[in-house]
């Protein structure tokens, strides 16, 4: 128990922007069961070079409950599975430069995780590796 009579690992539900609901409807939009969003967010989370151990349905259903807020790399691991952004899916409210809205497109391309890279990029807006930067010429 914490000093405030929590129970550890708790979380307030007072955390500004939690909208936890907004998860289950979108694993429901994706037709995803929730076994299914978590076999897709190890897939995801792998090819991401995240770290989600104990990514089960019980982790899941916590965290579409509001049980337990999810940590950053479930966080991320969740926007490249449903290609949305934080505020999209309830984590917190948007920033008031932090955009909302992505546009994604179709590729015929093989994918080999560098997709998932550049999604996560976008969606958390960092500066390009340096690999990026070679080719486009900026110095670090």
């Amino acid at each position: 128990m914490t000093r405030d009579g929590q129970a550890v690992g708790a979380v307030s539900r007072s955390r500004p922007g939690w909208r936890p609901d907004k998860l289950r409807q979108q694993r429901e939009a994706h037709g995803l069961t929730l076994e299914g969003a978590c076999e897709q967010l190890h897939e995801v989370a792998r090819a991401a070079g995240l770290t989600v151990p104990a990514a089960n349905f019980q982790t899941l259903l916590q965290h579409e409950q509001g049980e337990v807020y999810p940590g950053p790399h479930y966080r991320r691991a969740y926007c490249l599975l449903y290609r949305a952004t934080e505020p999209e899916l309830g984590f917190h409210n948007a920033l008031p430069d932090e955009a909302t809205k992505l546009k994604f497109t179709a590729s015929s391309e093989p994918q080999n995780g560098a997709h998932v890279l550049a999604v996560e990029r976008a969606l958390h807006q960092l500066a390009p590796s340096a690999e990026d930067a070679d080719s486009l010429g900026v110095q670090q």
